[in-house]
């Protein structure tokens, strides 16, 4: 059974820094389709690029997790505010 949880943990884990490292760059770095789509759910440029920084934040903080296990916990609650 623990094996089980410890691959839910991990796999969990490499989800929150993939989608949210590439989410996270192509909002800041302003990649087309993504200011198109965050457009059309209301978000101006400004916002769209904050939302990125806050989660290029969390991605930092995610990869600090991995040595200081209690910062894993603010990432993730970083993510759950920012959507």
């Amino acid at each position: 059974m623990t094996v089980i949880k410890t691959l839910i943990h991990w796999s969990a884990y490499a989800y929150y820094l993939y989608v949210f490292g590439y989410a996270s760059l192509f909002k800041v770095f302003q990649k087309q389709t993504m200011m198109q789509n965050m457009q059309n759910l209301g978000f101006n440029k400004t916002w769209t690029i904050l939302i990125g920084i806050g989660e290029l934040i969390g991605v930092v903080l995610l990869i600090i997790g991995l040595f200081k296990p209690p910062i894993k916990n603010l990432a993730v609650l970083n993510f759950f505010l920012l959507q």
